[in-house]
């Protein structure tokens, strides 16, 4: 009898445990906290790559002459204006019940900011002037929303969006100072 309880009883927090564990659910009941969720190392290298890439997109460039024309050469790419646009699965996507897809993208860059700071500090930098570079694009899609259960629909119609991407950069500052540097520095701070 008194085993029998024991049993009932463990049976009974063991299924409470359960029941209030948190994780990501499986079927009915939920996954167990104390168990790991295991993770492909293919999703850490993309993470890892992604990180990389954003960080090696920060431009540090050469010092603004005095002779030269200064002025923002790198519009934003097809890759960065997609990046930023609202992803289809935004409101929502389950599949084979409401799909949403964009398909024929076109893209109007306009630039509105062409402008260079003065002088000042920055950390990790030196003496550095921010370039800001500000663009509108003006997306022209065709949004498609279908379903195939419990009957076949589909709906195609054309849509307008409109992003705004910030291509700021620093150019490195020069005084006479730093173009008097020993030429040991120079290997450091790049010839000026």
């Amino acid at each position: 009898m008194r085993s029998s309880r024991h049993l009932l009883c463990s049976v009974l927090v063991a299924g409470l445990a359960m029941l209030t564990s948190s994780g990501c659910y499986h079927g009915v009941l939920p996954w167990p906290f104390w168990m790991p969720v295991p993770v492909p190392q293919i999703i850490g290298d993309n993470i890892q790559e992604h990180m990389e890439r954003d960080y090696k997109e920060t431009p540090i460039m050469p010092p603004v002459r005095d002779y030269a024309p200064v002025f923002c050469m790198d519009p934003p790419t097809e890759y960065d204006i997609v990046r930023v646009m609202r992803k289809p699965s935004h409101g929502g996507k389950i599949p084979y019940l409401y799909e949403k897809h964009y398909n024929k993208l076109r893209f109007e860059v306009q630039k509105i900011v062409d402008h260079i700071d003065e002088c000042r500090y920055y950390p990790l930098v030196g003496p550095a002037q921010l370039h800001h570079c500000h663009y509108k694009v003006t997306i022209f899609f065709d949004e498609i929303k279908r379903s195939f259960y419990p009957f076949s629909w589909e709906v195609t119609r054309p849509n307008v969006e409109v992003v705004y991407i910030d291509k700021d950069h620093l150019h490195i500052c020069t005084s006479p100072e730093m173009e008097a540097l020993p030429e040991s520095f120079r290997d450091i701070y790049g010839a000026y």
